[in-house]
């Protein structure tokens, strides 16, 4: 399952990229105190602010936003296929109706 946490190690399971297989190393994944360090430092600078900013879920702050965005063009890519498959049906269905 992506994004548990293991027990052992601390490290965030991440979903893997099958086209970069050989580039991925388990090693580097962040764990969750580096996650909890870098929203930590994200406030810090945020506490100057330069210009009014939009509001920023902590998940975006750290070294996990590259794969909930990979994690969500997945689910995204499943879901058009789901409902392109759906509208096939439907059009099949009503080409058989007389």
């Amino acid at each position: 399952s992506p994004f548990v946490v293991h027990p052992g190690t601390g490290r965030v399971c991440v979903p893997i990229d099958t086209k970069a297989l050989e580039e991925f190393d388990p090693t580097t994944v962040p764990t969750v105190q580096q996650l909890l360090s870098e929203i930590d430092e994200w406030k810090a600078d945020e506490e100057e602010p330069e210009a009014p900013q939009k509001s920023v879920q902590d998940w975006e702050k750290t070294s996990l936003k590259p794969y909930i965005d990979q994690f969500r063009s997945f689910v995204a890519g499943l879901i058009k296929d789901e409902k392109d498959v759906k509208v096939k049906r439907e059009r099949d269905e009503e080409s058989m109706d007389f």
